[in-house]
């Protein structure tokens, strides 16, 4: 086939053309083209011809092969981003699944939705200050949130992206860093921005920077609105110890929604909040629901569960909650009403909340015995996030009281283990229901209690005065591993009457399970452990002076969760060379963000700063510094093996260094209070520093050029 021109002439310049663009395929893509020879007739391709017929087959077959191919390649790629974004795809599973089970059963609370929707709409064109709800314990904040993450199409347009996150539940919404880096994948995957890359992520601070800048950058786009709600931010685990919030903005750019939700008079944390956000009409309180919306609540709770209630029943129900509309007290009275059969005449229920679960203890307690039922909510609820089902039969195993009372009557099958019967927990956990919460933490699915003030509750009958320390004692015990790997334990059981030395066939609790595998559920319930059943020594010896410890908190958690456990244990331990420590991992922070999170590279600054006073302070310096010295000499290819001390040593005039500026700095300024820093450098870049929390909480890139000191007005408070 050729062109020709009006006149029958070729077309030599379309025949150029052709040609070229022929070989710039050929040169491009060499293995796409493929070529067939045909001799020509005059009726083109013709199937009757032999060899047009054979042309056709091949030229079919070909195309259905590569076709096939590029498809095939295609879906590889895809699932090869689907396994590498599996963590992500889960959480947002997780907290999708808790939000459609919260909204089951939501009654009520419509005037507080328009209210809040009428806010977002009116918030919407302009820069605002986040969303507060507030509330006491078990309102049904959560299941407000929910509902109205379900609402926001509604509200802002059919394109409004909702980021929802229950904090606690997971082990990506715990703390801070997590969970902005959870955010900001999903943000970005959505709107098809730029993952973050691997040197944001790790460092604290630039993961705040890329979130704050990911957020103008969604509001520029001046299409689609984005609204992040964050429920419970009283369980985000360095909130606690905070005076502010400084990784949530304290604006959101037009078109950018945050909502979160606290618990109002508890640990402190609405003052927390409010300190970060301080416009009065950005809070909202959660108030009860009416009487109706409570029995309407019920109804539905009732009809979800498939159970339903004698009029009898119903109506000693309504008379025991006469007002109440607390939806925690409500749950817990069908938690109580739904064991009633159609021929029970059930008692009076409580009336406060407190009542209702005190209530459900001594059921549980009738039904299983004190001692089983208190050491089973102990244990669960001494632990930092839960335990897991394996991890919870293992200690009571090692329970030589409950194992007493398990075989009072009867002698164990064997004569070389001993076991906590299984079917025992089965019951107890059947008849706990909704009262325990399910947890994807760590690689394991934990049990903890569901209801913040049923741990209260717990904690007040079950781990008052020596019970509290005895309950830590036996996981501290557990996850250092003492009586696991064939190491018996001694026991007198009723019907015995002679000491037995048996096995309890606990699992080994190892640091690392294998070289890139760490030991996460040791790394963090052992400390927390030790510290609060009174065993500090341990706690210096096996944690916080450990190079082991500290190396495989560090490679597998970060920097930012080592200093995380440092600021969170050393304040109760009274050892000056705790705080050397914990100052040179402070000054270890920008090397290690910079370079990072290797053990060689830890090891060779934890002795090049503690070097000084491993002579000085023997005990736990002295022995941290030979620890990273008999490592570096069975390193095959250490970085750099520190002959000595040769970095600034902590205790001195440098206590942190400030990161943030990537060139030189030419500005620096003080708030009035000298509460806050302000940095500028060559390159134009503001960093704002809150110098009590030594955290970067504003950078500002508006800045093309130099910053200049004559820039700064005088007072910054």
């Amino acid at each position: 086939m050729v062109d020709r021109l009006a006149d029958g002439c070729l077309d030599t310049d379309a025949q150029n053309l052709l040609s070229s663009l022929k070989g710039r395929i050929a040169d491009m893509q060499p293995g796409v083209l493929k070529t067939h020879h045909l001799p020509w007739s005059r009726d083109l391709v013709n199937p009757k011809n032999k060899a047009h017929a054979r042309y056709l087959k091949e030229l079919g077959e070909q195309f259905v092969a590569r076709a096939n191919h590029q498809v095939l390649e295609r879906l590889r790629e895809l699932e090869a981003g689907r396994q590498e974004l599996a963590w992500l795809y889960q959480e947002i599973r997780h907290h999708l699944g808790l939000s459609a089970e919260a909204t089951r059963t939501f009654c009520g609370r419509q005037e507080l939705l328009a209210q809040v929707g009428q806010r977002l709409q009116q918030n919407d064109s302009h820069p605002h200050m986040p969303l507060v709800l507030f509330g006491p314990p078990g309102i049904g904040k959560t299941a407000l949130m929910c509902k109205l993450a379900e609402q926001m199409p509604g509200l802002l347009g059919r394109k409004t992206m909702t980021v929802l996150r229950l904090l606690g539940t997971s082990q990506m919404s715990c703390d801070a860093h997590s969970l902005l880096q959870s955010i900001c994948f999903q943000v970005c995957l959505a709107y098809g921005l730029p993952l973050p890359p691997a040197q944001v992520l790790e460092a604290h601070s630039r993961v705040v920077h890329f979130f704050h800048t990911l957020l103008h950058t969604v509001s520029s786009r001046n299409f689609e609105s984005l609204v992040i709600l964050l429920d419970s931010v009283d369980d985000v685990d360095s909130i606690h110890r905070a005076r502010r919030v400084p990784w949530l903005p304290p604006k959101c750019p037009p078109r950018v929604h945050l909502i979160l939700s606290a618990c109002s008079g508890q640990r402190r944390v609405l003052d927390t909040v409010q300190q970060t956000f301080m416009d009065p009409k950005s809070y909202w309180e959660v108030k009860p629901l009416s009487s109706n919306q409570g029995q309407q609540m019920i109804q539905l709770l009732l009809a979800a569960s498939r159970r339903t209630l004698s009029p009898g029943q119903r109506d000693l129900l309504w008379a025991s909650l006469p007002e109440c509309g607390h939806p925690g007290q409500l749950r817990l009275a069908f938690e109580e009403a739904r064991k009633w059969a159609s021929f029970t005449v059930p008692t009076p229920l409580a009336s406060t909340a407190m009542e209702v679960m005190h209530q459900l203890c001594v059921r549980l307690e009738q039904t299983h015995g004190q001692l089983l039922v208190s050491r089973v909510l102990g244990y669960i609820v001494s632990s930092r996030r839960g335990l897991s089902e394996p991890e919870l039969k293992d200690v009571l195993s090692l329970d030589d009281e409950v194992l007493q009372a398990v075989y009072r009557d009867w002698t164990p099958p064997s004569r070389e283990l001993l076991r906590f019967p299984p079917l025992l927990w089965v019951r107890l956990r059947r008849d706990l229901g909704n009262c325990l919460a399910r947890r994807p933490m760590d690689g394991f699915t934990l049990l903890a209690i569901a209801h913040r003030q049923l741990t209260e509750v717990i904690r007040e009958r079950y781990l008052s005065g020596s019970e509290k320390a005895k309950r830590h004692g036996m996981l501290a015990d557990f996850f250092l591993g003492t009586w696991s790997q064939g190491t018996k334990k001694l026991i007198t059981l009723p019907l015995v009457g002679k000491p037995l030395n048996l096995d309890r066939k606990v699992a080994p609790q190892p640091l690392w399970f294998s070289d890139t595998v760490a030991n996460l559920r040791k790394l963090k319930e052992l400390p927390h452990h030790l510290l609060h059943s009174g065993r500090i020594e341990e706690l210096k010896q096996e944690v916080l002076g450990s190079m082991d410890w500290i190396s495989c908190r560090g490679v597998s958690g970060g920097i930012e969760s080592l200093l995380d456990d440092f600021g969170l244990y050393a304040p109760h331990v009274d050892c000056p060379e705790v705080g050397l420590v914990r100052e040179a991992l402070q000054l270890c922070r920008p090397a290690v963000e910079f370079r990072g999170m290797e053990r060689s590279i830890l090891c060779t600054e934890i002795l090049a700063r503690l070097h000084f006073f491993a002579t000085s302070h023997p005990a736990l310096v002295g022995r941290l510094c030979q620890q990273a010295q008999s490592w570096f000499r069975v390193c095959p290819h250490p970085v750099l093996v520190p002959l000595g001390g040769f970095l600034q040593p902590p205790g001195g005039p440098l206590p942190v260094t400030l990161t943030g500026c990537h060139k030189g700095i030419t500005a620096m300024a003080w708030s009035l209070e000298e509460k806050l820093l302000v940095v500028g450098s060559q390159d134009g870049i503001v960093a704002v520093w809150d110098m009590e929390e030594q955290q970067v909480i504003h950078i500002l890139t508006g800045h093309t050029s130099e910053t200049r000191g004559g820039g700064f007005p005088s007072p910054f408070s």
